[in-house]
């Protein structure tokens, strides 16, 4: 048979709740229904602290896809934010941003949608961040 049965869930690992993410890498994506995209690709940990893996053990990668934009408001603009520690300043550069969060952990909340696929819904900065921004805050 050359197709799944529609009603058939996705054999991607299921993402929900409490999660830590980390970006391995940000890609630029095919553009979307509504422009230009990028793609982020995260290792992620559960609420144990437990790596998520496919059926055979090996590490996923996950990939969530937003938009280019880093305002306030955009999804990418809130990543970026949240796992910098920081709200962006006006002139920084996409590029720079990107290779700034390369490496770097933030706390998630993941919800799975009804067709099956997890995304992220919220992401703040991971304690380690917090606790690294404030100390570099005591320096000025």
């Amino acid at each position: 048979m050359p197709f799944k049965d529609v009603s058939t869930t996705s054999n991607y690992p299921k993402i929900e709740g409490s999660i830590t993410v980390e970006v391995l890498d940000i890609e630029d994506a095919d553009p979307g229904q509504f422009g230009d995209r990028i793609k982020w690709v995260f290792k992620v940990w559960d609420d144990y602290g437990e790596a998520v893996t496919w059926q055979d053990g090996e590490e996923y990668e996950w990939w969530q896809y937003t938009s280019t934009s880093l305002s306030p408001k955009s999804i990418a603009g809130k990543w970026a934010q949240a796992l910098l520690g920081r709200e962006l300043a006006d002139g920084e550069q996409g590029a720079d941003i990107a290779k700034a969060v390369i490496g770097k952990r933030a706390n998630a909340f993941s919800e799975v949608s009804e067709s099956g696929y997890s995304s992220i819904k919220a992401m703040s900065p991971s304690r380690d961040t917090a606790e690294a921004t404030e100390e570099t805050a005591e320096l000025f």
